[in-house]
Order: C-alpha cells, then sequence, then structure tokens
C-alpha cells in the first residue's frame, strides 16, 4: 500500500513498520531458541557419533524383538515425513503427534536390561551418520540472513523517521 503523501501518511507507515520489526523480532528470538536447541541435539549426537567408532552398542539378541524394533523405527520416520508434509492442517499434525508418541513408547517398551549381544559399526556406517550431522548443522549463512532481515527492517523504520522529521522540520 503506498505511502499517503502527509505526515499521517509517514507516522501510519513508521508505526506499521515497527510492528513489523517487533514481528521479526519476536520470530527471529523463537528461531534463536531453537537454533540453540538444534544445536544441543547437534551436540549430543556429535557425542553419541564420537563413541561408534570406539565402542559397540548393546542390541537385543532376538530376532522378533529386532524386527519389532525395525517395524517401529519405520513407522517413526514415515510419521515425521507425513507430520512434515501436514504443516498445514493442525488437527492432523496433533494426530500424528499422538500417534508418535505412541510408537515411541512401544518402541521403549522392547527394551530391557539384558545386553546379550553387541554390535559394532562400520566406517562406512560411520561416515554415513557423520554426514547426516553435518547436515543437521545451521548453516551460519541461514542465520546471517535472519539478520539481515531485521537489519532491513530497522533501516526501512531510519528512512521513515528521516522522511518524518524532515516532513516536521
Amino acid at each position: 500500500m503506498p505511502i499517503t503523501q502527509s505526515i499521517k501518511g509517514i507516522t501510519d507507515f513508521l508505526n506499521s513498520n515497527q510492528g513489523l520489526i517487533s514481528d521479526i523480532q519476536t520470530q527471529a528470538k523463537a528461531l534463536m531458541d531453537l537454533a540453540n536447541q538444534l544445536d544441543q541435539q547437534r551436540q549430543d549426537a556429535q557425542a553419541a557419533l564420537a563413541a561408534v567408532g570406539k565402542t559397540a552398542f548393546s542390541v537385543g539378541a532376538d530376532p522378533g524383538t529386532k524386527a519389532a524394533q525395525a517395524n517401529m523405527l519405520g513407522q517413526i520416520g514415515d510419521t515425521i515425513n507425513w507430520i512434515q508434509k501436514s504443516q498445514g492442517d493442525p488437527i492432523a499434525v496433533a494426530a500424528l503427534n499422538d500417534q508418535l508418541a505412541t510408537l515411541y513408547t512401544s518402541l521403549a517398551n522392547t527394551y530391557n536390561n539384558l545386553v546379550p549381544q553387541m554390535v559394532a559399526f562400520t566406517q562406512e556406517e560411520v561416515t554415513q551418520l557423520q554426514a547426516l550431522l553435518q547436515q543437521a548443522t545451521l548453516d551460519a549463512a541461514a542465520r546471517q540472513r535472519q539478520a539481515d532481515l531485521l537489519a532491513g527492517a530497522v533501516q526501512i523504520s531510519k528512512f521513515a523517521l528521516g522522511f518524518a522529521v524532515k516532513l516536521t522540520a
């Protein structure tokens, strides 16, 4: 919408842009909080990956349990994909999140304290896991683009403020 050629038009524009800055700051804070959570998850995953090359992981020996776990992990992956595809439908996402929680609970219930078998990872598997972890690392340029968005909105406010000052001088 064009700016009305008056001090009121500039003031309204400045007010509107200030609201935009506030919205961007709120979103930027939320994104930074999520980025921090993702960084923590990445660090935890990195620690688990470091252990992969040095130690074997315990798994159940029963083929039926292994098959059930593999099946549930497949269902978890499918459900996560459906959640991502259904982001525009909050009711579907809520139902899928409920299903995901049930799957995680069922998977957790397949584990016990017995350690009948140890599984080691091959170097190829470690390399694949490292590649996945690298993809999860937030790109510094993406963070910079978010900061640039806020900086751009602030510059527009400075422009409007300078414009308004000139009109009132």
